[in-house]
Protein backbone atom coordinates (compact mmCIF):
# COMPACT_ATOMS: atom_id res chain seq x y z
CA UNK A 1 0.00 0.00 0.00
CA UNK A 2 2.91 2.35 0.69
CA UNK A 3 4.15 1.94 -2.88
CA UNK A 4 0.67 2.80 -4.21
CA UNK A 5 0.52 5.95 -2.06
CA UNK A 6 3.99 7.00 -3.17
CA UNK A 7 3.19 6.34 -6.83
CA UNK A 8 -0.08 8.28 -6.61
CA UNK A 9 1.64 11.26 -4.94
CA UNK A 10 4.45 11.17 -7.49
CA UNK A 11 2.05 11.18 -10.44
CA UNK A 12 -0.01 14.02 -8.96
CA UNK A 13 3.04 16.07 -8.00
CA UNK A 14 4.54 15.62 -11.46
CA UNK A 15 1.31 16.60 -13.19
CA UNK A 16 0.85 19.77 -11.14
CA UNK A 17 4.51 20.78 -11.26
CA UNK A 18 4.55 20.34 -15.04
CA UNK A 19 1.21 22.12 -15.51
CA UNK A 20 2.31 24.99 -13.28
CA UNK A 21 5.66 25.25 -15.04
CA UNK A 22 3.93 25.55 -18.42
CA UNK A 23 1.79 28.36 -17.00
CA UNK A 24 4.91 30.15 -15.73
CA UNK A 25 7.27 29.50 -18.66
CA UNK A 26 5.56 29.50 -22.06
CA UNK A 27 8.71 28.25 -23.79
CA UNK A 28 8.22 24.76 -22.33
CA UNK A 29 5.22 24.02 -24.57
CA UNK A 30 3.93 26.88 -26.72
CA UNK A 31 0.72 25.18 -27.85
CA UNK A 32 -0.33 24.24 -24.31
CA UNK A 33 0.47 27.73 -23.06
CA UNK A 34 -1.64 29.35 -25.79
CA UNK A 35 -4.57 27.05 -24.95
CA UNK A 36 -4.25 27.83 -21.21
CA UNK A 37 -3.91 31.56 -21.91
CA UNK A 38 -7.16 31.54 -23.90
CA UNK A 39 -8.95 29.48 -21.24
CA UNK A 40 -7.75 31.75 -18.42
CA UNK A 41 -8.98 34.80 -20.35
CA UNK A 42 -12.45 33.20 -20.39
CA UNK A 43 -12.23 32.21 -16.70
CA UNK A 44 -11.10 35.71 -15.73
CA UNK A 45 -14.05 37.30 -17.48
CA UNK A 46 -16.47 34.79 -15.95
CA UNK A 47 -15.32 34.58 -12.31
CA UNK A 48 -16.07 37.57 -10.01
CA UNK A 49 -12.50 38.83 -9.47
CA UNK A 50 -13.59 42.48 -9.49
CA UNK A 51 -14.97 42.00 -5.96
CA UNK A 52 -11.53 41.29 -4.50
CA UNK A 53 -9.49 43.47 -6.92
CA UNK A 54 -6.90 40.74 -7.38
CA UNK A 55 -5.68 39.51 -9.81
CA UNK A 56 -5.98 42.42 -12.19
CA UNK A 57 -5.59 40.49 -15.48
CA UNK A 58 -5.87 36.96 -16.81
CA UNK A 59 -2.07 36.83 -17.21
CA UNK A 60 -1.66 37.52 -13.51
CA UNK A 61 -4.25 34.84 -12.71
CA UNK A 62 -2.30 32.42 -14.91
CA UNK A 63 0.95 33.21 -13.07
CA UNK A 64 -0.60 32.95 -9.59
CA UNK A 65 -2.23 29.64 -10.46
CA UNK A 66 1.05 28.35 -11.94
CA UNK A 67 3.03 29.32 -8.83
CA UNK A 68 0.41 27.73 -6.58
CA UNK A 69 0.45 24.50 -8.60
CA UNK A 70 4.27 24.29 -8.57
CA UNK A 71 4.43 24.99 -4.82
CA UNK A 72 1.64 22.57 -3.91
CA UNK A 73 3.01 19.89 -6.24
CA UNK A 74 6.45 20.22 -4.62
CA UNK A 75 5.01 20.06 -1.10
CA UNK A 76 2.90 17.07 -2.09
CA UNK A 77 6.02 15.26 -3.24
CA UNK A 78 8.60 16.15 -0.57
CA UNK A 79 6.65 17.81 2.23
CA UNK A 80 5.55 16.44 5.60
CA UNK A 81 2.08 14.94 6.01
CA UNK A 82 0.47 18.23 7.04
CA UNK A 83 1.77 20.08 3.97
CA UNK A 84 0.79 17.20 1.70
CA UNK A 85 -2.76 17.34 3.05
CA UNK A 86 -2.93 21.12 2.77
CA UNK A 87 -1.53 21.04 -0.76
CA UNK A 88 -4.03 18.47 -1.97
CA UNK A 89 -6.91 20.47 -0.48
CA UNK A 90 -5.71 23.66 -2.19
CA UNK A 91 -5.35 21.83 -5.50
CA UNK A 92 -8.82 20.30 -5.11
CA UNK A 93 -10.17 23.82 -4.62
CA UNK A 94 -8.46 25.03 -7.78
CA UNK A 95 -9.78 22.08 -9.76
CA UNK A 96 -13.29 22.62 -8.39
CA UNK A 97 -13.21 26.24 -9.57
CA UNK A 98 -12.00 25.11 -12.99
CA UNK A 99 -14.75 22.49 -13.27
CA UNK A 100 -17.41 25.02 -12.24
CA UNK A 101 -16.11 27.57 -14.74
CA UNK A 102 -15.92 25.02 -17.55
CA UNK A 103 -19.47 23.87 -16.84
CA UNK A 104 -20.84 27.41 -16.68
CA UNK A 105 -19.03 28.41 -19.87
CA UNK A 106 -20.53 25.36 -21.64
CA UNK A 107 -17.25 23.70 -22.58
CA UNK A 108 -17.52 20.36 -24.43
CA UNK A 109 -17.70 17.31 -22.18
CA UNK A 110 -14.40 15.89 -23.43
CA UNK A 111 -12.61 18.88 -21.87
CA UNK A 112 -13.73 17.65 -18.45
CA UNK A 113 -11.87 14.33 -18.70
CA UNK A 114 -8.35 15.43 -17.64
CA UNK A 115 -9.73 17.72 -14.95
CA UNK A 116 -11.98 14.97 -13.61
CA UNK A 117 -9.16 12.43 -13.62
CA UNK A 118 -6.91 14.79 -11.64
CA UNK A 119 -9.72 15.52 -9.18
CA UNK A 120 -10.38 11.79 -8.74
CA UNK A 121 -6.69 11.07 -8.17
CA UNK A 122 -6.48 13.89 -5.62
CA UNK A 123 -9.54 12.47 -3.89
CA UNK A 124 -7.96 9.00 -3.82
CA UNK A 125 -4.75 10.47 -2.43
CA UNK A 126 -6.68 12.18 0.37
CA UNK A 127 -8.70 9.05 1.06
CA UNK A 128 -5.66 6.78 1.32
CA UNK A 129 -3.40 9.14 3.23
CA UNK A 130 -6.01 10.53 5.60
CA UNK A 131 -4.56 9.95 9.06
CA UNK A 132 -2.67 6.74 8.28
CA UNK A 133 0.76 8.39 8.70
CA UNK A 134 0.06 9.71 12.18
CA UNK A 135 -1.97 6.74 13.48
CA UNK A 136 0.99 4.36 13.32
CA UNK A 137 3.13 6.89 15.19
CA UNK A 138 0.45 7.20 17.88
CA UNK A 139 0.25 3.40 18.27
CA UNK A 140 4.00 3.17 18.77
CA UNK A 141 3.95 6.05 21.24
CA UNK A 142 1.42 4.39 23.55
CA UNK A 143 2.86 0.88 23.46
Amino acid sequence: MAVFKWLLRTILAGAFILGGAVKLMPTIHEEAYQHMDKAFAQFFDFLPFERISYPTSHKQLLQVTGMTEVACGTFMFIGPAFLRALSSMILMGIISAVMYSMHSLKHPQEHFIPVGVLFGLLFLERMFSGGSDSSSAKKQKYQ
